[in-house]
């Protein structure tokens, strides 16, 4: 039988460990988008999402790029190139992740 209290605690703990995150990164004086890189690095270790979700947030980050450039929004612009590096770098290792289990899951032939 599922223990409902455990589910729960074990929710509020992974939400206790994000938030504490974010407080962190702001004490330390961190930029808006370090802090915001951390919580989703503590985020994907908690709750990992699909290479798929992220490969799709790589093309919807590398659409914005050009308008950034375009609009001379410079900071903005390498905020996102930095943004797209370290979602490439997430989707490649949630890609890695997924063929290890799938290969540990599959029957040797």
């Amino acid at each position: 039988m599922i223990n409902i209290k455990k589910i729960s605690k074990r929710k509020n703990v992974d939400y206790f460990l994000v938030a504490l995150t974010i407080v962190i990164g702001f004490y330390l004086g961190w930029a808006v988008l370090k802090v915001a890189l951390l919580t989703f690095v503590v985020w994907q270790i908690l709750y990992p999402l699909p290479s798929k979700t992220l490969a799709k947030a790589i093309i919807f980050a590398l659409l914005l790029f050009p308008a950034l450039v375009i609009t001379n929004f410079n900071n903005r612009s390498e905020d996102a190139g930095v943004l797209v590096f370290c979602l490439l770098v997430a989707t490649l290792i949630m890609t890695i992740v997924e063929f290890v289990k799938l290969d540990k899951t599959s029957p040797i032939e």
